[in-house]
């Protein structure tokens, strides 16, 4: 086999573990969308390379099939066939156990840690808010000097304080108390700083959103024994 096409494999079959075990990393604990492609491809590699590690100690104590795809030497020699195919296999299936193996456990210690560490898992709530309800969506912004604004949230800062929540409203509209109504703007889009922003809400579209409860209509009601409906205190 070419040297070019070996060293291509051996990079390969030694990045390739990290991917599965980042993708449930980032399922249990997220991550930060800060983080760049190449911190991404760092991370991979870091779950790889210590699947390996695991594995290659697992397999020497109980004698499994060694982890010879990242050895050079494997795909060169010209005794190279396809009945190297299955221990290549069974050893690369160990190491993408031992990369996930890996990841949970560094999850279960990261949680653990939780406890007197100041680190918390990524998304939280402002993280699913904004990756999940708001994409295409119009929103009411209501600022801390009680002006009102609709709009589509174009960009919004995640995985950071909360006094660093910075969000860029698209065709907004300022909510009009003569008018009742909410009046376009002639701004095509407008920067928000977090330090303005008292609460975002997702204005309800009745051609996508299924709802248990009706608009308009108050919850726990109790009906009287005259037949009306008298709102239930608590």
């Amino acid at each position: 086999m070419p040297t070019t096409v070996a060293g291509l494999l051996i990079i390969l079959f030694a990045i390739l573990p990290g991917i599965p075990a980042y993708s449930i990393y980032k399922m249990f604990w997220g991550s930060n969308w800060r983080q760049s492609e190449w911190e991404k491809i760092v991370t991979i590699i870091i779950f790889s390379t210590g699947g390996l590690i695991i594995y290659t100690i697992i397999s020497s104590q109980f004698n499994l099939t060694p982890s010879v795809y990242v050895i050079p030497s494997t795909f060169e020699a010209k005794s190279f066939g396809t009945s190297d195919l299955l221990p290549i296999s069974l050893s690369l299936v160990g190491h993408f156990v031992s990369s996930i193996f890996l990841s949970l456990l560094v999850i279960i210690i990261l949680r653990f840690s939780m406890r007197w560490l100041p680190i918390a898992p990524y998304p939280g709530s402002w993280d699913d808010f904004i990756n999940n309800s708001v994409a295409n969506r119009w929103v009411v912004v209501r600022l801390t000097n009680e002006e009102t604004y609709a709009g589509i949230l174009k960009s919004a800062d995640t995985s950071v304080a909360q006094s660093d929540r910075d969000i860029i409203l698209g065709e907004p509209a300022l909510y009009s108390r003569k008018k009742g109504n909410y009046e376009v703007l002639p701004y095509q889009e407008i920067f928000v700083p977090a330090t303005l922003v008292s609460s975002i809400a997702v204005v309800h579209d009745p051609d996508f959103d299924a709802r248990v409860t009706q608009i308009g209509s108050f919850l726990f009601e109790r009906k009287r024994k005259n037949g009306r409906t008298k709102k239930q205190s608590h």
